[in-house]
């Protein structure tokens, strides 16, 4: 059974995107302070996308989304051309980024990189990789 559920989050500008995720399975801690998705877990904001084995959820007082945290398999897509891969990933809606951690691994169009943490920065066009970042350009058309 896919248990699925829509809550707004808003980055620290006026902007608001909407953020939906499914799973296999959640569920929630007292007073709705966190939240506990397993299995085929997709998060979808704009045009990102998360993919992982487990997802928790932290709300704040308010009983907003305040926090995402995806273990496993992390899969994560921006548009057409960035792909990103770690074992885990973090959103933290005050920041609006999602940073992937553990083997992290970035595809931007031609480019390769990989480092200790890929960080996307979703409410602007930039990615950055710290942490012994390396990587290759490929220049040949395909």
């Amino acid at each position: 059974m896919i248990f699925a559920f829509v809550l707004l989050l808003a980055a620290p500008k006026e902007t608001k995107q909407e953020v939906r995720f499914q799973a296999d399975n959640c569920s929630y801690g007292r007073a709705m302070a966190k939240a506990v998705c397993t299995g085929r877990v997709r998060v979808d904001r704009g045009n990102a996308r998360l993919r992982c084995r487990s997802l928790t959820v932290r709300f704040d007082e308010a009983g907003r989304v305040h926090q995402l945290v995806c273990e496993g398999a992390v899969k994560f897509r921006r548009g057409d051309t960035e792909e990103a891969s770690g074992s885990t990933a973090s959103y933290t809606r005050d920041d609006a980024r999602v940073v992937l951690q553990g083997d992290a691994k970035l595809r931007r169009g031609r480019a390769r990189l990989s480092g200790d943490r890929v960080i996307f920065m979703l409410d602007e066009d930039q990615v950055r990789v710290e942490g012994q970042a390396r990587g290759r350009f490929n220049n040949e058309e395909r």
